[in-house]
């Protein structure tokens, strides 16, 4: 096992847990919103990102400020562009309780 400031950082991420980050509570979306709909959301919680659910509540995407740069197309009337032309998708959901080492791997992998 390692030392000093490294025994440390191995320590919190194998044992902290999303929880203790402290996660902000996640924003949503219904599939039917528009792009509109996503950048007023951002604008409105302060958020860079929405998850888009479907009518059962079911996680089916997300919306981020990175696929907005790198999706949209200027020129394009935003209220017509529907989110689920542009929400990254399928989506990896954690829970509460993994640990910070379980979400840097499940990132890792794209």
């Amino acid at each position: 096992m390692s030392t000093g400031p490294f025994k440390i950082l191995q320590k919190a991420f194998l044992e902290r847990t999303v929880e203790h980050l402290k996660p902000r509570p996640a924003h949503a979306l219904p599939l039917a919103a528009s792009l509109h709909d996503a950048v007023r959301a951002f604008e409105m919680a302060h958020a860079g990102s929405v998850v888009i659910l479907n009518d059962e509540l079911e996680l089916k995407g997300i919306f981020t400020e990175r696929d907005l740069l790198f999706k949209f197309q200027p020129g394009k009337e935003l209220t017509k562009i529907p989110i689920t032309s542009m929400m990254s998708a399928p989506v990896v959901s954690i829970g509460a309780r993994a640990s910070v080492a379980r979400v840097l791997h499940l990132i890792s992998l794209g």
